[in-house]
């Protein structure tokens, strides 16, 4: 008798608990899902809905509809990578990955987006740090297997997960994710920061007498009422931060990081601020200046023009 040693790719034999739940699917009625009001319909809609529910908790999803059943991974893989990522998009890959993960992402490279494969080790083992350098401000997605189904090689899913995750923060994609997702771990990180910030200057202000904090925007050194050009302004930051792939906190932690195009980013917000305050484009507590509103609207002209033009590249 033969060892079967191809697990990975399709267990076998079955568990016998497979064979009778498909057998008696098939003897007892295989009715559809959403198509009838009839009790065996909806015997089967239950059975789906507990299915999805039983992986939801499994896989840590914040909702049993996040649960997409197809054919096989090979489908749900071309559905994510088709279906998430854009031209002008990077992935991260290891060396370790399926015929399922490459061959869609080559496809999409004729498309414009871009893949980096982090070489493992002759042993099949992977360093996090090779994937943390890999990584780019327009990295939209790391991929990894867990176990090589070639060597059977476990990768370090926990520490990469890690180093994805560690520069997420973001007030907007923190609000996003509350929304869609019901997930609030970036949204309190966020507002945990802000909370520290507004404790620390009330307790300088109490301790001041109010010479360092003033809650609210009147008398403040620096800003100014003008709700719409206060709006105006930082609509523009917000599109010019979404071209640029982060917000300018983000942009620092990844060039402290070494990556860099966000250390030109950062050069270059020093370079945009040290220019406005030499030519008098900066608003103060007295108001904007008129060449700071000419400014701001013929940044929102190209910035919007930029994100057009990527918008229709796209669409061919």
């Amino acid at each position: 008798m033969g060892i079967y040693l191809d697990n990975a790719c399709t267990s076998s034999p079955k568990s016998p608990c497979v064979a009778q739940a498909v057998a008696a699917y098939l003897s007892g009625g295989a009715f559809n899902v959403n198509r009838g009001g009839y009790e065996g319909a909806l015997d089967a809609e239950d059975a789906v809905l507990g299915c999805r529910e039983l992986l939801a908790g499994l896989l840590g999803a914040p909702d049993p509809r996040n649960v997409v059943f197809t054919s096989g991974d090979t489908e749900a893989i071309n559905l994510v990578l088709r279906g998430l990522l854009n031209p002008g998009d990077h992935v991260v890959v290891s060396s370790m990955e399926h015929n399922a993960v490459m061959r869609p992402l080559t496809s999409l490279a004729r498309a414009g987006v871009t893949f980096t494969r982090v070489a493992c080790a002759p042993d099949g083992t992977l360093d996090p740090a090779d994937v943390a350098a890999a990584m780019e401000p327009k990295t939209r997605l790391v991929i990894m297997t867990r176990a090589s189904n070639v060597c059977g090689t476990i990768l370090p899913l926990a520490e990469v997960g890690a180093i994805a995750q560690r520069t997420r923060l973001c007030m907007v994609g923190g609000i996003r994710d509350m929304i869609l997702f019901r997930e609030s771990k970036l949204l309190l990180g966020f507002v945990a920061i802000l909370v520290a910030a507004l404790v620390t200057n009330l307790v300088l202000a109490s301790t001041t007498g109010g010479a360092y904090f003033n809650l609210g925007f009147e008398g403040q050194p620096i800003a100014h009422t003008d709700g719409v050009w206060n709006f105006l302004g930082m609509a523009l930051a917000g599109l010019a931060c979404c071209l640029l792939g982060g917000c300018p906190l983000r942009q620092l932690v990844l060039s402290g990081e070494g990556n860099a195009d966000s250390a030109v980013a950062i050069l270059g917000l020093a370079t945009g601020a040290a220019f406005c305050h030499n030519f008098g484009l900066v608003s103060s507590a007295d108001g904007t200046t008129p060449a700071g509103r000419v400014a701001v609207v013929a940044c929102l002209v190209v910035v919007v023009a930029i994100a057009v033009a990527n918008t229709f590249g796209r669409k061919r």
